[in-house]
């Protein structure tokens, strides 16, 4: 599977973005306000890996970060470069060779990313990651919560072959992820949550989410849960 290929397609079709993955902004947000709690205004360094629609680095920047990001497809890191003038700060390249310097960040996110990338890639990208970050700094992030992979399962009616309708790779549990996570960085905070944009949900939708967060508190389970994580490097 060439997982640039579906990259490419949902990092630069918004109204696909937006239809697909309408908790999109609510995980932006909960990560912008989680960065900006964990850096200093102005002079807080954010490396944000996988840009999406770069909705995140915009509300970063007007939270007055100083933002970097890292995504495999050019056209999207082009489109963001001009759209908020990060110049090189956004730079196209693979978790697994992150081309910042040691010590550079005051946070890192890697949202929804994880899962796409195999064990071996993984584990790379962990240690990369610890490596920018500052010795104080805090690595935030999520991944969808004990994803059952087959039941996103696709075939592709040229070739045959099956593939992840998003490009997932792995599923994490909260032991698998604190696995992957403990071998750079600290023992992770890792809670279950749901995403959702309430703006969007009319007085229905708004009903339903309130059932299902209380459904959460009370150890319910979803398929639609994520796992968001919260750790330092080791040092």
């Amino acid at each position: 599977m060439e997982q640039e290929k579906i990259w490419d397609h949902y990092q630069n079709h918004e109204a696909m973005d937006n239809a697909s993955f309408g908790h999109a902004m609510a995980r932006y947000r909960f990560f912008c306000d989680q960065a900006c709690h964990c850096t200093p205004i102005d002079t807080g360094k954010v490396l944000n890996i996988g840009i999406g629609s770069g909705a995140l680095e915009t509300l970063l920047t007007k939270a007055n970060r100083e933002v970097y990001c890292l995504d495999p497809s050019e056209r999207a890191i082009e489109g963001l470069r001009q759209k908020l003038g990060l110049g090189e700060r956004a730079q196209s390249g693979f978790i697994q060779n992150i081309p910042f310097a040691d010590n550079m960040f005051d946070a890192v996110i890697v949202s929804e990313v994880l899962e796409h990338l195999t064990p071996e890639v993984g584990a790379a990208a962990c240690r990369e990651m610890a490596r920018v970050l500052k010795p104080s700094g805090r690595l935030l992030g999520s991944v969808p919560a004990d994803e059952a992979l087959s039941a996103n399962e696709c075939v592709c009616p040229k070739c045959g072959e099956i593939f992840h309708r998003w490009g997932h790779i792995q599923s994490f549990d909260t032991e698998t992820l604190s696995e992957l996570l403990s071998q750079n960085f600290q023992a992770p905070s890792i809670r279950r949550t749901y995403f959702s944009d309430s703006a969007r949900l009319n007085w229905k939708g708004r009903i339903v989410l309130a059932f299902k967060q209380l459904s959460l508190r009370l150890g319910s389970r979803g398929s639609s849960d994520t796992f968001i994580f919260n750790t330092q490097p080791k040092r």
